[in-house]
């Protein structure tokens, strides 16, 4: 700045040098963003209280949407929705050959190439609750082989959690009680986990932790369909009431796929009484990412997420949203692919919930997702899925078909599509408020107050000042 001017002329450089900043950020305008286009699915035959996004996963161009309280087979029987992830269009429905009411088929879902596994936590074939998992043929929509565990018995709630990779297939079971019972609700007994044979139903392997315990939930609470995940020869369990660094602080454990056995047990650093830190997981290669959507960095359950080598258990990064805040549980829901990481807040937004999505690159977050007509208590964020440019964002179960839009149409599951590769939505300049979507939405620029000498507005009008406001209606 310059020196040894009058007050005067030291005001007039100060406004100027405003007015200067204010022309170019309306001149120049915002940085063009990434395209990505929003698309609201919805099943053909939508009925209030069928939970329809509850749980979603996408593998190539085919998305699969969990709706656990469809009626078709009786109340809350459940039913599965397989779309085209291009175009929106529903594929087909799927629901159990034995379907019986109050099984939530579709509580949890995966899917693998033409391969589409479900879970019916609530199945009672094999004892109440002891639940079940069906597979299915994504491109005739046939029916392949129910999977149940070899020493099921009651409240199990086999299938809370579902994931496949090639041809093995991970359950979670987090009300097993062979490592420790509890008296309180389901889901908080200690837990277990089953591998599968996707090809021949066959059950390969029974996983529990090295120091699981009663009421750790190891595979999920009742309510969770993100607690398990595996890709190759490793998978990941979360047990989000495990104690070890406090109650509920929680904690997610590493097995060998093909051997059974465990590789290694995930903490943060910063584990906490309360966190429940491994809420949610995914795996890809040996980069393991676990949510904790109760941790209080940007207020009580704030939530945040953390990246780890899966085969070390060496913390690699921790993850918070740029606009951290209370209650907004972030790291409800994850999932990985390639760079990308998208991440599930529930209750950011009050109860409508957002989506991010970040680099776990450099842990830079590129975007913040959420429908362009969100209805209240849509709860966003409740099931993520990705797959290169193609995000699926499901709702909490049972939260967003209680709701219409103004078209009639219910508000349940989302694909979003990163037209051009890219999910980066670039900073925008002083006095704007990044969106959504493209382009984003700008404030003026407003320069600070500054008592102006005699006659200098008339001056500064002379100088450009007109043909500026003329620019900001653009």
């Amino acid at each position: 700045m310059p020196t040894h001017l009058s007050y005067g002329n030291l005001m007039m450089y100060i406004y100027i040098r405003c007015l200067f900043a204010a022309i170019l950020v309306a001149g120049v305008g915002v940085a063009q963003a990434s395209t990505v286009t929003e698309t609201n699915i919805v099943q053909d035959d939508p009925e209030f209280g069928d939970s329809f996004g509850g749980s979603v996963a996408i593998y190539g161009t085919t998305v699969i949407v969990g709706s656990a309280s469809d009626d078709d087979g009786g109340l809350r029987s459940g039913s599965v929705y397989l779309f085209d992830a291009a175009t929106g269009a529903q594929i087909n429905k799927l629901t159990a050959s034995d379907a019986s009411a109050s099984a939530r088929f579709g509580s949890s879902v995966a899917i693998d190439g033409t391969i589409a596994v479900v879970g019916a936590r609530d199945d009672d074939g094999l004892g109440n609750q002891a639940g079940a998992v069906y597979v299915f043929d994504t491109e005739t929509g046939a029916e392949l082989s129910r999977l149940t565990a070899d020493d099921a018995s009651d409240f199990d709630l086999l299938g809370a959690s579902v994931d496949i990779s090639g041809s093995t297939i991970i359950a979670t079971a987090p009300g097993d009680d062979d490592l420790g019972e509890s008296s309180g609700f389901f889901g908080s007994d200690s837990g277990a986990a089953y591998l599968f044979d996707a090809a021949t139903g066959t059950q390969i392997a029974k996983l529990t932790a090295s120091d699981g315990t009663t009421g750790d939930a190891f595979g999920g609470g009742p309510r969770d369909g993100n607690a398990v995940a595996i890709d190759g020869n490793l998978a990941i369990v979360g047990a989000l009431y495990h104690d070890g660094a406090g109650e509920d602080s929680g904690a997610a454990y590493v097995f060998d796929a093909t051997t059974g056995s465990q590789v290694a047990k995930l903490t943060p650093s910063d584990a906490a009484a309360g966190d429940f830190f491994g809420s949610s997981v995914d795996i890809q290669g040996n980069i393991a990412i676990v949510g904790a959507p109760s941790d209080d960095d940007g207020g009580s359950r704030s939530g945040s997420v953390y990246l780890f080598d899966a085969a070390t258990g060496a913390q690699l990064a921790k993850l918070t949203a740029t606009d951290a805040r209370t209650g907004a549980n972030f790291g409800w829901s994850v999932a990985l692919s390639g760079d990308i990481a998208i991440i599930g807040a529930i209750t950011d937004r009050g109860t409508l919930g957002s989506a991010y999505i970040f680099d776990i690159t450099d842990g830079t977050q590129l975007r913040k997702l959420f429908p362009s007509d969100s209805l209240t208590q849509d709860r966003f964020g409740g099931a993520v899925d990705i797959f290169g440019d193609i995000a699926v964002v499901g709702t909490q179960q049972g939260d967003a078909t209680s709701f219409r839009r103004d078209d009639g149409t219910f508000a349940g599951a989302f694909i979003f599509n990163a037209i051009d590769g890219s999910w980066e939505l670039p900073q925008p300049p002083p006095g704007c408020i990044p969106s959504n979507f493209t382009p984003p939405k700008c404030e003026p620029f407003r320069p600070a107050v500054v008592p102006l000498p005699a006659g200098l507005p008339l001056l500064l009008a002379g100088l450009g000042g007109l043909a500026f406001l003329r620019k900001r209606h653009h």
